[in-house]
């Protein structure tokens, strides 16, 4: 091992950024507007599969935050984990959601 190395690598920036403080405002601003069109929302075919991807986006945005104040690599982890997961259940309502239209009519 090299002597210049060390041996726990440190994070050089412990600052949130700017972009990440406004796409969780963004995201609190949708929580808040379906909050409010609560009902209108439940409307929607599929609607509780849609509104679990909203809010595990939302948790991967609340993640992106939290990781540069404590637990680094767990908390980016789960950061990805949650966008992955938004992800494959948002393609999943998707694809519900073009082809129940073709099974109904």
């Amino acid at each position: 091992m090299n002597q210049s190395e060390p041996l726990i690598a440190i994070r050089e920036s412990t600052m949130v950024s700017d972009n990440e403080v406004i796409m969780l405002l963004i995201g609190l601003t949708g929580l808040i507007f379906i909050y409010c069109n609560y009902q209108q929302f439940r409307k929607i075919p599929n609607w509780q599969a849609l509104l679990t991807a909203f809010f595990l986006f939302l948790a991967g945005i609340v993640f992106t935050v939290l990781e540069t104040i404590c637990f680094h690599e767990t908390i980016n982890f789960l950061e990805h984990l949650a966008y992955l997961m938004s992800s494959f259940i948002f393609m999943v309502w998707s694809w519900l959601f073009l082809h129940g239209k073709e099974r109904s009519e």
